[in-house]
C-alpha cells in the first residue's frame, strides 16, 4: 500500500487475504477487495516504501496485537487466532475512539 508504518487498516487486510470468510461473521458487504479500495485512499503513496523493507509497527496496531493475546488466554487457546485479532482490532479501534 506504500505506507511507511504497519497500521490497523493493515492488519484488517491481512485478516481478509489469510481468510476472506472472517467479516462474514459480523458484515456481509465487506470484501477484501472493498477494504483495499479504502485503504488505497487512507495513505499517501507519493514516497512508495519497497515491499523488501521491514516496517515498524504503529502504537495502535500494536496494541490490537496485545489485546488479541489478552483475549486468546482469555479463552484459553494455545494460539492468537484470525478472530481473536479481529475481535482486538474492533474492540481497540472503538476504545481508541472513545478516547479522541
Amino acid at each position: 500500500m506504500g505506507s511507511e508504518v504497519v497500521d490497523t487498516e493493515h492488519l484488517l487486510l491481512g485478516l481478509l487475504r489469510v481468510d476472506p470468510t472472517i467479516l462474514q461473521l459480523i458484515a456481509q458487504p465487506i470484501t477484501l477487495v472493498s477494504v483495499r479500495d479504502a485503504a488505497s485512499r487512507w495513505g499517501d503513496r507519493k514516497n512508495k516504501v519497497p515491499s523488501s523493507f521491514d516496517l515498524p509497527i504503529s502504537e495502535d496496531a500494536k496494541l490490537v496485537f496485545e489485546n488479541a493475546v489478552s483475549l486468546a488466554e482469555g479463552h484459553q487457546a494455545s494460539v492468537v487466532r484470525s478472530e481473536h485479532l479481529l475481535l482486538a482490532l474492533m474492540t481497540t479501534r472503538h476504545h481508541m475512539r472513545r478516547q479522541s
